[in-house]
């Protein structure tokens, strides 16, 4: 079962490193396996280039210092030699699936973190920089792929909601309740129906409006309003109920307007299995909402959001060798 998240306090650092709870730690002990055949082909060139030097300046140094006692090929010993001497090896094994994990890079980060895989090599003490170098890299592949000319990955994403709630105090406890089916017919824009499965989240629109002359003409919204500099969109209480089969979440990426916002939230960090047949499964609690601040301002009624999610999918059985 996929677990819970980590939380580092500043809300700028959180990321649910836990990508794969629901894969039973593999690289936890050092044991090699057969690789698989039927891997990827990683490029060689410019574009493998750029990609070589973001691993040198995130994961690598990190590998180097607490991972190759196990996992180099000098070793011979955990699966995957992504913390290799040689760059050449380290890299190819950092994005070849070579063992046929379903995601490989969530189980590294998971067991970077993890005190028992084991100690004293890895640590809730590497959490920031784990973060920090999943942040940076996942962007690195996404750019890489592009570069080879690969399509980007579909990921599940809901129509757009719109924003219509009334101007609250900050603080307000008047939370507006929205629900989301997760079907192609219903709420879903992009992504494979789940019939049975419901997402709802609750919002609010919290500020001040000012007089028109306490601002500048371009700090005027786009419904005509002034509002003060701590005015914003609030998202929390995210809960999902489902069906008869168990669920995959992970990474929920808020669009507003049709872009990405941006906003670094606790729902990026999102990485759970929910159970089947559950009703109101809480995933994101009221107390960290998402805060949303357009710089183009507010136009409650017309604003619209959406989520993204990097996984949204009936629950991916474990490995029965694993």
């Amino acid at each position: 079962m996929r677990g819970t998240i980590f939380n580092f306090g500043n809300l700028q650092k959180l990321f649910w490193l836990t990508l794969s709870f629901g894969i039973a730690v593999t690289y936890n002990a050092c044991s090699r396996l057969e690789p698989n055949e039927n891997i990827k082909v990683f490029a060689s060139g410019g574009c493998r280039g750029q990609l070589e030097t973001n691993f040198k300046s995130t994961y690598y140094p990190i590998f180097q210092q607490h991972c190759n006692s196990c996992h180099s090929s000098f070793t011979d010993q955990g699966p995957g030699d992504f913390a290799d001497e040689e760059l050449d090896i380290g890299i190819t094994a950092m994005y070849v699936d070579e063992y046929g994990y379903p995601d490989k890079l969530s189980l590294i980060n998971k067991n970077a973190v993890d005190p028992g895989h084991p100690a004293p090599t890895s640590g809730p003490e590497l959490e920031e920089d784990i973060y920090y170098a999943n942040e940076s890299w996942s962007q690195a592949l996404i750019a890489y792929d592009t570069c080879i000319g690969s399509p980007p990955p579909v990921k599940p994403k809901t129509k757009g909601f719109v924003m219509s709630h009334t101007l609250d105090p900050v603080g307000t406890l008047a939370y507006t309740p929205v629900s989301l089916s997760m079907t192609l017919a219903g709420d879903l824009e992009v992504g494979n129906d789940l019939p049975g499965v419901t997402f709802t989240f609750e919002y609010t629109f919290e500020g001040e409006e000012l007089t028109l002359d306490q601002c500048t003409v371009e700090k005027i919204s786009p419904d005509g309003k002034c509002y003060s500099p701590e005015t914003a969109y609030k998202i929390r209480n995210l809960k999902v109920t489902t069906g008869s089969a168990a669920i995959d979440v992970s990474n929920i990426n808020l669009f507003f307007n049709g872009a990405f916002s941006g906003t670094q939230s606790t729902f990026r960090a999102i990485d759970i299995e929910v159970p089947a047949n559950s009703t109101d499964f809480q995933i994101s609690s009221g107390t960290q909402p998402a805060i949303l601040q357009p710089p183009e301002g507010f136009n409650p009624g017309v604003d619209a959001l959406s989520f993204e999610f990097s996984v949204l999918q009936e629950a991916v059985p474990e490995p029965a060798d694993l």
